[in-house]
């Protein structure tokens, strides 16, 4: 169903043309401004080929606590590879960041944490408590 017959918005030209209803149509096809192009498509990011900081730091606890090769200790290692990328915004940061944080508390749920000084000084004061 056609509109109401309207006036070419151009002020020089005399045209006037039917617009279709429901179009916001303005101009006659002659005067119609040309149509924009869609917008460039940008590449996506390169993930990084070097570990960074926090892969690097993930990578280390997951070895300390063995595991390394179990399916959530892969998915760790994955995103903490993405969350050393330079390109990430800050809400994208954030988020991969919480998720890293989840996935390494299931990964290294129920084991064994590796011993540090203060374990290695209980142990020695143990075995000295039984000596004597």
């Amino acid at each position: 169903m056609a509109g109401p017959r309207k006036r070419c918005k151009t002020k020089t030209c005399p045209e006037r043309f039917t617009r279709p209803q429901g179009s916001r149509r303005e101009y006659c096809e002659r005067c119609r401004p040309p149509r924009q192009k869609p917008a460039a498509v940008l590449p996506l990011p390169e993930r990084p080929t070097e570990p960074g900081p926090i892969e690097t730091a993930t990578r280390k606890e997951l070895e300390a606590r063995n595991r390394v090769d179990t399916t959530a200790g892969a998915i760790a290692l994955r995103l903490a590879r993405d969350l050393d990328s330079q390109l990430l915004t800050a809400s994208q940061a954030s988020s991969l960041s919480s998720q890293l944080l989840r996935t390494m508390a299931i990964a290294t749920e129920g084991a064994p944490a590796a011993p540090d000084e203060m374990d290695e000084l209980a142990a020695r004061r143990r075995e000295k408590a039984r000596g004597a």
